[in-house]
């Protein structure tokens, strides 16, 4: 009897599969890990999300104008744009016609580059895809060697290529991936080399160098025995032109908390009295209706059903009427918030810091010297190694970061004015003896909306239900707002009371000399007097960071370098989780408890694994940039710019790590599984 030969099983796989890099479709074709069914549900789904947003877009684009078209009307008349063209795909037109130049005049430079970025994402890659794909996906799908072993996608990639065709194929991708470095290099230096270009013409410009950002220097991290004008002057009055003004930043957090504290109040006490007034007009409704029903079965004829409840000190008027005053349109005053509050920044601005009236400041030297003879250091450097180190100022007080003041809040006293706050209200005149309210004539005064006081008198505090002192909500608001106000006042009118912050703004004549400025060394002790910033706007300045010390910034660095290796951690099983999701009948072996995922049709095995593992991994990263926008703050940088590229850089390592290297590590695993009993060992696996 003849016995059927077993069969071979060839395990040395083929030289293409080298190549490959997120292989798993390839190398488990039997379980249908990437198959083509999932590959149409996941571009269905997100060919019917992107629909979806483009009719939304499409029908509110013309309906809210103030979003999508601000820049045609709510601006100057020389710094609008023209309407934009009717029709679904109308506006895609100018987004590439419209010159450099006006959209850098209209938008400015960050809207400008954003679109350039954009511009080159598609210049990259739709060559890419016309030349790469009718080329390579032909020459893989040809290339194996016919005995079924690659289904699906696997049959596309470049592991499909069989050994026999290795010396006579492989050549196209070599040539082709060459290509594709080259052309994303050049356009990458193309870019980089417009990009500096404009930027050193827009510097450069007449129209930015008048203004005071341009010539404008943050000097951060300044020692307390240089936190004076005469030290900066002396110290940076060296360099071409000599300085036009010094701020040195004064730390404002206390007026900054009690405006945040008032804003709430100004909320809290309109919400409270929108509240009484409602429930005024409720209780009066009620009563008109329980009036209209006894007239009615008495036979009275009711002729003030078309009267609205409008009493004015006991009268009445008719439904339409608007009452001269008075009445339940009580609202509070407005608070007194200074003028130039949102251009400072959150920052309540105190009179700058100037010399004193009766003192001259020194006279300006002239940087434009030439090199000393036989001399390697210039005249500039010589000034300030001679200049005189400065003394500290007998009771100056510089003030710490907001979470060192937090951290000693037992040693931190709060700042009050010479002979304390002015009184906010007279003790002889209060709300709670009005007698003659209007609210009176429809409501008791039990109805009226009450808060409870905190056990502890501290910001930090929370207020307990149940517990604590019950009051009036609206005159609580009230008396608090007066305070508040009062204080406020008074803060404003001794802002020379509050402690210096360890930074300050230099301005200078020339725009030459604060770039100057920002290059040199102005300490010699390393992360001293740094960092330097030129071209800032004080909205982007962040605050509270503004008192850092060098050491401090260094402790909060390494804190947040914990704090993301944790994170990233923390993050490997969710991620992972949707690396076997995308493979069910792995995840099946892996995890038991799921294994009745593997029963389901195919048509729900496509859908889940095409359309979940995305849709989940994006769920799990949605939280990430916030923490790190969070954790870059607090790491101590000076702007909102330097934040963001923080964010940028933290998060770049994360998603490297996790959806890279975790998300990926179990294909390794598989490829080290099969290969190590091949010929080509561990080598190969690291290849893949």
């Amino acid at each position: 009897m003849a016995t059927t030969p077993p069969t071979q099983i060839d395990d040395e796989p083929s030289a293409g599969s080298w190549f490959i890099g997120n292989a798993g479709a390839a190398l488990d074709n039997k379980n249908g890990s990437q198959t083509w069914n999932a590959l149409w549900a996941a571009m269905a789904v997100a060919l019917a999300t992107a629909g979806a947003q483009m009719l939304v877009f499409v029908l509110l684009r013309w309906r809210l104008i103030r979003i999508y078209r601000p820049r045609t009307y709510l601006v100057p008349e020389r710094e609008r744009v023209a309407i934009p063209p009717h029709g679904i795909i109308g506006w895609i037109k100018p987004v590439f016609a419209t010159p450099s130049l006006q959209l850098i005049q209209k938008c400015g430079l960050d809207a400008y580059f954003f679109i350039r970025y954009l511009r080159m994402l598609l210049k990259i890659f739709a060559p890419m895809l016309v030349i790469l794909t009718p080329i390579l996906l032909p020459i893989n799908a040809k290339s194996s060697t016919g005995d079924g072993s690659n289904e699906g996608l696997g049959r596309l990639t470049i592991g499909n290529v069989s050994n026999e065709f290795v010396g006579s194929r492989l050549w196209a991708h070599l040539i082709l991936a060459v290509l594709s470095i080259v052309w994303v290099l050049y356009n990458i230096y193309y870019e980089l080399r417009s990009y500096i270009r404009v930027r050193q013409a827009y510097l450069t410009s007449p129209q930015h160098r008048i203004r005071a950002s341009a010539t404008t220097v943050l000097v951060t991290g300044i020692p307390a025995k240089w936190l004076t004008i005469q030290a900066l002057d002396g110290l940076y009055d060296v360099f071409p032109g000599g300085i036009r003004n010094i701020w040195i930043n004064r730390n404002f957090d206390e007026i900054a908390d009690k405006v945040s504290k008032r804003d709430d109040m100004v909320q809290s006490l309109e919400e409270a009295e929108t509240n009484l007034i409602r429930l005024c007009r409720k209780n009066h409704e009620k009563k008109m209706k329980r009036q209209a029903k006894e007239n009615k079965k008495n036979g009275v004829v009711d002729g003030n059903s078309g009267q609205e409840m409008s009493y004015i000190d006991g009268t009445k008027s008719e439904k339409g009427s608007v009452p001269a005053s008075g009445g339940l349109d009580v609202r509070p005053d407005p608070p007194r918030i200074p003028s130039n509050y949102a251009e400072s920044g959150g920052q309540i601005p105190a009179a700058p810091d100037t010399l004193p009236a009766n003192q001259a400041r020194p006279q300006t030297r002239d940087s434009n010297e030439e090199l000393l003879r036989g001399s390697q250091e210039t005249a500039v450097e010589k000034a300030v190694h001679a200049m005189p180190e400065p003394k500290e100022t007998p009771g100056q007080v510089v003030s710490g970061s907001k979470w060192y003041e937090k951290l000693m809040f037992w040693n931190t006293q709060p700042t009050v004015p010479a002979g304390g706050y002015p009184a906010a209200m007279s003790k002889d005149f209060d709300d709670d003896k009005d007698e003659n309210a209007v609210w009176r004539k429809f409501i008791s005064e039990k109805q009226r909306e009450t808060i409870r006081m905190p056990l502890v008198k501290q910001d930090w505090f929370p207020a307990l239900p149940w517990v604590g002192e019950k009051v009036d909500r609206i005159y609580h608001c009230r008396r608090e707002l007066a305070r508040l106000n009062a204080e406020i006042e008074a803060d404003q009118a001794n802002a020379e009371s509050f402690p210096y912050m360890n930074s300050a703004f230099i301005q200078f004549n020339h725009q030459v000399a604060a770039h100057m400025a920002c290059q040199s060394v102005s300490h010699h002790t390393p992360h001293t007097m740094a960092p330097r910033i030129v071209e800032i706007s004080p909205n982007d300045v962040l605050w509270d960071n503004m008192s850092i010390k060098w050491w401090e910034r260094y402790v909060r660095i390494a804190a947040v370098v914990a704090i993301s290796a944790g994170l990233i951690i923390l993050y490997a099983a969710p991620v992972t989780f949707t690396a076997l999701l995308s493979n069910i009948a792995e995840l099946a072996k892996w995890v038991t408890w799921l294994a009745w995922l593997d029963d389901f049709p195919e048509v729900a095995k496509s859908i889940i694994q095409g359309v979940l593992p995305p849709a989940i991994l994006q769920l799990c990263l949605i939280l990430v940039p916030i923490i790190y926008r969070s954790l870059v703050k607090f790491q101590g940088v000076p702007t909102g710019n330097d934040r963001e590229l923080g964010v940028q850089k933290w998060y770049f390592v994360f998603l490297f790590i996790q959806v890279r290297l975790v998300r990926n590590s179990h294909y390794c695993s598989a490829f080290r599984n099969k290969l190590m009993p091949s010929r080509l060992g561990l080598p190969g696996c690291n290849t893949q």
